[in-house]
């Protein structure tokens, strides 16, 4: 688009943007900053920010201070502009429809929490609390609680709280006292839950990255890295922008409901900001249907989306790369301990992740880059079972352990890093290994946390190795 035409545009949005009228948000501009369009529900409060360059970021934050929508974009197509607003303002006024705070109680059958439920969501009709409490058994939970704010936990399962708060790091989880549970005291339970409030309010920060490298990397100047990272209830794209090996920009993407434009647009907003970027590389999870991998956004191939990259920018070079690959790869150059190592990542409530293996320094890929697909020998060996595993936390070890079988048996790496939420740490995963092997051939188990800084390191080194090969 001519840059005088993009810019007209870009200012006929910020006032049509202004002009609108949605239910339950009042739209102005910032008192600061006129730069800043702000949208402010009783739940939630989105900013629309116009940068230099036309640049468009588009924001939700909700009650709990979470940032639940980011995209951001370089003006281009008026009617894409519009319609990515259309989903903004939509989400926002889902979030101001839904109860301030929702509490999930749970116990080994779920009848007793049932009833407890129902008195407390009396109670708090009659208080003036905006408070929702559901009530589910304890097998259930690992399924359906990442969409509360609060998990409470009966006292027959209060043993289980520091697993259940490994795997929802997010969300408050406390254990109701049993004097309370035993006596469904209403008004204590309310006081409970507003000092576990105020307390996670002061204490939840977000963690920063501090990932750096331990290997020399030969990056040859401004490169784009970026990490499409899968999660069960959204999808979020890292754009990182690495000057030979120091990082000088960071942005990320987060929405319920993708589609490779998002993709898209990031890409050219980086590359708009930073027009000397000369290469991009890209890392996605990637299925495979028909012999042809596949996007897990709105399933263009990625052969396909390389092409029309090219196409767009013919003086840059593109690279695509397996997450998994580039998680392995990324935690290879991090640390200095291992000379082999697999990295499995298997998303919540996924039947089957990805593992990627590095071995002497050499990424093992395979013919057709079909390495490290565990989905191939999974499904035909427990058939239905894999969607059922993955729900709850001894499935998933079972889940993970059945997986590594084959690459410890025919890599024997010296160890094996794991991100996986459902998996809280690795006791029970190597119990059941052992079942399968001695101790002594068992690879180190190693549960990490981090997951997009390793995708996008590990891409920016493919990414370079692949630059200096082909050329």
């Amino acid at each position: 688009m001519d840059e005088f035409l993009r810019t007209e545009n870009t200012a006929i949005f910020k006032e049509w943007v202004l002009m609108q009228k949605e239910p339950g948000l009042t739209i102005a501009l910032n008192s600061d900053d006129d730069h800043i369009v702000c949208l402010d529900g009783e739940k939630c409060h989105g900013e629309i920010r116009f940068n230099p360059l036309d640049i468009i970021e588009m924001e939700i934050i909700n009650h709990r201070g979470d940032s639940v929508f980011y995209l951001h974009f370089q003006m281009g197509n008026y009617n894409h502009a519009l319609d990515l607003y259309r989903q903004m303002a939509d989400e926002m006024i889902e979030l101001n429809h839904r109860t301030h705070l929702k509490i999930l109680l749970s116990c080994t059958g779920g009848l007793t929490t049932s009833l407890f439920a129902t008195q407390l969501n009396d109670g708090a009709k009659v208080m003036g609390f905006d408070y929702e409490f559901d009530a589910i058994s304890y097998t259930k939970l690992y399924e359906e609680g990442k969409q509360y704010d609060v998990l409470l936990l009966a006292p027959q399962i209060a043993y289980k709280k520091a697993e259940v708060s490994k795997v929802f790091p997010r969300q408050i989880v406390a254990t109701i006292p049993g004097v309370i549970f035993a006596t469904y005291n209403v008004a204590s339970t309310f006081e409970l839950i507003k000092q576990l409030v105020a307390s996670h309010h002061k204490t939840h920060l977000r963690a920063q990255s501090t990932i750096g490298l331990k290997k020399d990397v030969n990056n040859p100047g401004l490169l784009l890295s970026v990490a499409v990272v899968r999660h069960y209830d959204e999808t979020c794209i890292h754009y990182r922008l690495y000057d030979h090996d120091e990082i000088i920009s960071n942005h990320r993407v987060v929405k319920p409901r993708f589609e490779s434009e998002d993709l898209q647009d990031g890409i050219d907003a980086m590359l708009a900001k930073y027009p000397q970027t000369a290469i991009v590389g890209i890392s996605v999870p990637r299925s495979i249907y028909d012999d042809i991998v596949m996007l897990p956004l709105d399933m263009a191939t990625d052969q396909e989306f390389l092409e029309y990259l090219k196409d767009r920018y013919p003086d840059k070079s593109f690279y695509w790369f397996n997450d998994a690959d580039s998680l392995a790869v990324g935690y290879y150059v991090s640390q200095n301990d291992y000379d082999n190592l697999s990295f499995m990542f298997l998303p919540r409530l996924t039947d089957t992740g990805g593992i990627g293996s590095v071995f002497n320094g050499q990424l093992i890929v395979g013919k057709e880059t079909l390495a490290g697909e565990p989905g191939y020998y999974l499904i035909p060996f427990l058939g239905d079972e894999v969607g059922e595993l993955s729900k709850t936390v001894e499935g998933t070890a079972r889940l993970i352990a059945i997986s590594l079988v084959p690459v410890i048996a025919l890599l024997a790496p010296d160890a094996i890093v794991i991100n996986c939420v459902m998996l809280p740490d690795t006791k029970l995963l190597k119990d059941i290994l052992m079942h399968y092997f001695p101790e002594r051939f068992l690879p180190d188990l190693i549960k990490v946390n981090a997951l997009s800084d390793y995708m996008l390191i590990g891409t920016m080194v493919s990414c370079a190795k692949s630059h200096y090969e082909h050329d």
